[in-house]
């Protein structure tokens, strides 16, 4: 029986096209199965900069995982942009000026960490809405200055 990692290998695979008026990202050529979605990293075509963070993505810099083109927004001076180590598919569209950061750590201390620090599946990320390594699998929206964060493992004290 071959391993997982055989059958992908042994898999050819071509990324989604892209459409002529996307300047901002192309598909590296890479690819990931997530369940049963294969999703394409991507890289910038040109240099992007966050409004809000004011972080670089430099031309040519790698990103994040998409299963098609419309699942990260690029018209009208998109800057939303996911990050190396995050994922976004299905339905789920990324826009504005909103972005995915991955900081993929271990959830439990001694607990290896996830391969994907953040999946996306049929939300739609929009505005200036941010999120940090927590996974969101189910139709919503968010937006407007949204922050979602996954939560700190953190001794609370309880007062009494």
């Amino acid at each position: 029986m071959a391993t997982k990692q055989e059958d992908t290998k042994a898999e050819k695979r071509t990324p989604p096209a892209i459409s002529s008026d996307n300047n901002k990202f192309r598909f590296t050529g890479k690819s990931r199965r997530i369940g049963e979605t294969v999703v394409w990293q991507i890289a910038a075509r040109k240099r992007l900069v966050d409004p809000i963070t004011r972080m670089y993505i430099s031309k040519g810099e790698k990103g994040g995982y998409i299963e098609r083109e419309d699942n990260l927004g690029y018209k009208n001076g998109d800057t939303s942009w996911i990050f190396d180590g995050c994922a976004v598919m299905g339905t789920a569209n990324v826009e504005g000026n909103s972005s995915i950061c991955c900081h993929v750590i271990p959830r439990k201390a001694g607990e290896p960490a996830s391969r994907y620090g953040c999946t996306v599946v049929d939300a739609k990320i929009i505005d200036n809405a941010r999120v940090y390594g927590v996974d969101i699998k189910a139709p919503m929206i968010i937006s407007g200055n949204a922050c979602i964060r996954r939560r700190a493992d953190v001794p609370v004290q309880m007062r009494r």
